[in-house]
């Protein structure tokens, strides 16, 4: 999960990736050195607390039209996980005044691109020091 976190968010401007909220599944075990690799802070929901990530549980709400809550996700090929995402993320939204989510992370992204944001590209193999990020990751899981 770290990996493809670092990935997938290391070619993003740093101004759109700023924080990331996260429930407290093992998933996120190495978010320290998602922390180091990409200075996106990680913080975490309270326990039993859904509503404190309410675009995650929207999300999964529109994931389990393409996926049962449950199945086995090592078992899905990777052009019905593009397949779902491209459609989730085309669907117009009222919370967006009925863009999608495609067309405002566009706009975001092109925003931030014309303030020379650059992305945060790094050695997702060897992550920076994180010992100066456990205490203050600490304070954060509180």
């Amino acid at each position: 999960m770290r990996d493809q976190l670092i990935e997938a968010l290391g070619v993003m401007p740093v101004t759109l990736g700023r924080t990331l909220t996260w429930d407290r599944g093992s998933e996120m075990a190495k978010h320290a050195e998602v922390t180091a690799a990409l200075g996106t802070l990680v913080y975490f929901c309270d326990p039993a607390s859904p509503w404190q990530r309410a675009s995650n549980e929207n999300a999964n709400g529109l994931l389990r039209q393409y996926f049962r809550k449950g199945d086995d996700l090592s078992t899905v090929e990777p052009a019905d996980v593009l397949f779902a995402a491209q459609e989730i993320n085309s669907r117009p939204r009222a919370v967006l005044d009925w863009s999608s989510a495609s067309a405002k992370f566009a706009a975001y992204h092109a925003a931030a691109a014309k303030l020379d944001d650059p992305p945060r590209v790094q050695n997702v193999a060897e992550p920076a020091d994180t010992s100066t990020l456990h205490a203050r990751t600490a304070v954060l899981e509180g």
